[in-house]
């Protein structure tokens, strides 16, 4: 079946509360992360990018990151600043 636009999965990345980066779910260093970028748009520059920013983290952080991905090109980037994952009280 051929595949349709719709189907084209975003590039997901993470900023999490304590400030790590992931790229579809793998942890990634800072400076790693434009060049691995630039990789998946030569491979599928179709693909759209979503950044999920944990309310907990550094809001300059998740901005700086979004810069990237605009530098980068992607046909669209759509950032979420999202509650924290559930975690227990007093954890």
């Amino acid at each position: 079946h051929p595949r349709t636009d719709l189907e084209t999965p975003a590039i997901l990345a993470n900023v999490t509360r304590s400030g790590e980066l992931m790229l579809e779910k793998q942890p990634i260093a800072r400076a790693a992360l434009l060049p691995q970028l630039k990789n998946l748009r030569r491979q599928r520059p179709d693909r759209p990018l979503q950044i999920k920013g944990d309310r907990e983290a550094r809001y300059q952080q998740v901005r700086s990151v979004f810069k990237d991905c605009q530098t980068v090109g992607f046909p669209g980037v759509s950032l979420e600043v999202g509650k924290p994952e559930e975690e227990p009280e007093g954890s």
